[in-house]
């Protein structure tokens, strides 16, 4: 089983401006941060979990380089539990999770996607105050694919909306969290329900900082089994065609 909820990695630092909302600003930033991201590489540490009812199994660690560079990312499947490993990462089997930069707050902000924005209210996020905004984009709209590969057959594809809530810090205007859940999901594709959760921090890359991925979840319901990916991104830096990448034990995880 294969799907590909989209991750977006990195935003830039914004300056107020006051003839922008909030709203009006985070969207600036959404659609036009990856022009001046620089090259980088960071590892990425995916625990992947399994259930049925309400408990959770760790099924594997998977240990991933992922390269930015040109505008483009690139995934190395490094390790499996510990050891070499011995398989791309597309082909490693379970829940896989990749995605262009950028795309799920673009596809969020992108005025063919014609999402709906309504306030709720204020929070904190990494000790800083935002407002939490509910989102939604209508099936008209729809730029999520889910995709299901059963064993030995072609992968199937579908395209659905999203609906969650954005949590924007009330200062920089940047995303802190993302909670999106895809919807009309129709009722005879193998994968039921998709969740994702996104949480960003800032992050040193060739002495600039960068808001950039600290955490993911996403969630998948297929009949009565469940995954859950629980998706780690460490040790940032500067990417160059010589770079190497050495990996210490990942992280445990609990349930």
């Amino acid at each position: 089983m294969r799907t590909r909820p989209s991750i977006f990695f990195a935003f830039l630092l914004a300056s107020p401006a006051c003839s922008q909302t909030l709203l009006d600003r985070a969207r600036t930033i959404a659609l036009n941060y990856s022009r001046t991201l620089p090259d980088f590489v960071c590892t990425q540490v995916v625990h992947r979990y399994i259930g049925w009812t309400r408990d959770w199994r760790l099924r594997d660690t998977l240990v991933l380089k992922l390269d930015f560079a040109g505008g483009k990312e690139s995934y190395t499947l490094t390790s499996v539990d510990g050891q070499p490993a011995a398989s791309d990462y597309k082909d490693a089997g379970g829940a896989v999770t990749t995605g262009e930069f950028g795309t799920l707050l673009r596809r969020l902000f992108e005025p063919e996607s014609h999402t709906e924005f309504s306030r709720v209210r204020t929070a904190k996020v990494h000790g800083q105050r935002v407002t939490v905004y509910r989102f939604e984009v209508p099936l008209s709209g729809a730029h999520h694919n889910l995709t299901y590969k059963p064993s030995d057959l072609p992968p199937i594809t579908v395209r659905v909306p999203d609906h969650g809530q954005l949590f924007i810090d009330d200062r920089s205007a940047n995303v802190l969290r993302v909670e999106s859940e895809a919807g009309h999901i129709p009722a005879d594709f193998p994968i039921h329900a998709s969740s994702t959760t996104l949480e960003y921090d800032f992050a040193a890359i060739g002495g600039r900082q960068y808001l950039l991925p600290l955490h993911a979840r996403i969630e998948l319901r297929t009949g009565r089994s469940r995954t859950r990916n629980d998706v780690d991104f460490v040790d940032y830096r500067k990417f160059s065609t010589d770079t190497s990448i050495t990996f210490v034990d990942p992280p445990n995880k609990d349930k």
